[in-house]
């Protein structure tokens, strides 16, 4: 069984986005975590959760690139901000291309892609439909961003997310389905990761 670990490199990354905003590292921790779970209840192979498990660690390393006064703004961002912060997965994906030399293309397409919907209305590219490991990392990422306290924000309470997950159209409505299931007790809030 072919497990994946962190380079060199990648842990430096994770290290300076938690110098940068322990927001966004806990968060990447969380998703990791989540995204993991959601794998196992999908009975994925060990391989693919190892995937998941990068994936979600690293989806976000592109915020290194994203000035601090946008990434931890208290308010509402404005057009040329929430173009800025947009870059974020295309900039995670040139830099572990890049500097830290990952090769494994499902975790690029995870870090890329993360923020891409059903029916292409996401970004960075627009794509009409991912593969099911990106989906389950969108998937976990957005629970954990509107459950967890923002510095713009409280979190949401479960029942919230989860009215707010099934009225999006644009993420897989089976892998919501599963997140129900596990996100019993163990994932009441986000600090149960920890």
């Amino acid at each position: 069984m072919k497990t994946l670990y962190l380079s060199a490199e990648e842990l430096n990354m994770l290290d300076a986005l938690r110098r940068k905003s322990e927001e966004t590292y806990f968060h990447s921790r969380n998703v990791s975590k989540l995204a993991v779970a959601l794998g196992i209840s999908c009975r994925l192979s060990w391989e693919a959760i190892q995937i998941l498990r990068m994936g979600g660690l690293l989806h976000d390393v592109g915020k290194l690139k994203v000035p601090s006064a946008i990434l931890n703004k208290k308010g509402s961002l404005n057009a040329d901000e929430m173009r800025e912060m947009r870059r974020h997965s295309a900039y995670g994906e040139m830099l572990l291309r890049g500097t830290a030399g990952v090769r494994d293309e499902s975790v690029l397409n995870i870090v890329r892609h993360h923020h891409e919907k059903i029916g292409g209305k996401g970004y960075p590219d627009g794509f009409p439909e991912n593969h099911l490991l990106v989906q389950i990392v969108t998937v976990a990422d957005i629970y954990d961003a509107l459950r967890s306290d923002r510095c713009y924000r409280k979190g949401y309470d479960r029942e919230k997310v989860f009215a707010i997950l099934y009225a999006d159209n644009g993420i897989n409505r089976r892998i919501v389905d599963r997140l129900y299931t596990v996100s019993g007790p163990a994932l009441r809030n986000a600090s149960g990761f920890d």
